[in-house]
């Protein structure tokens, strides 16, 4: 959960934010993702409070646990975030370069 909804979710939500800014298109389409993406940002932090939980009950195995699942998961969310650039020379017009995408999906 943590990756999905809080890595590549929003890795998406912020690259369809940036392009639909951009290029100044589909407002309500940019509402909408703003919307959902609002909508998931509660269940991250449910799994962040679930997290907590775990942690507070079960002490340093359970963090240890977590944080060895999100080094096993990690490489595997960059490399579907790499894998939407495969298929092209140069990034789409309003698309930033890939390795924005990748430092942004790092950062969450």
């Amino acid at each position: 959960m943590m990756v999905v909804e809080g890595v590549l979710a929003e890795t998406a939500y912020h690259g369809y934010i940036r392009t639909l800014e951009e290029l100044k298109t589909m407002p309500t389409l940019l509402s909408m993702i703003r919307n959902v993406m609002r909508d998931e940002s509660r269940h991250i932090a449910f799994g962040t409070y679930l997290i907590s939980r775990l942690v507070s009950q079960y002490g340093d195995r359970a963090l240890e646990t977590f944080m060895k699942r999100m080094e096993e998961m990690t490489p595997l969310a960059l490399g579907v975030v790499q894998g939407f650039f495969q298929g092209y020379e140069q990034a789409p017009s309003g698309i930033a370069d890939p390795k924005e995408y990748i430092n942004y999906a790092l950062s969450v």
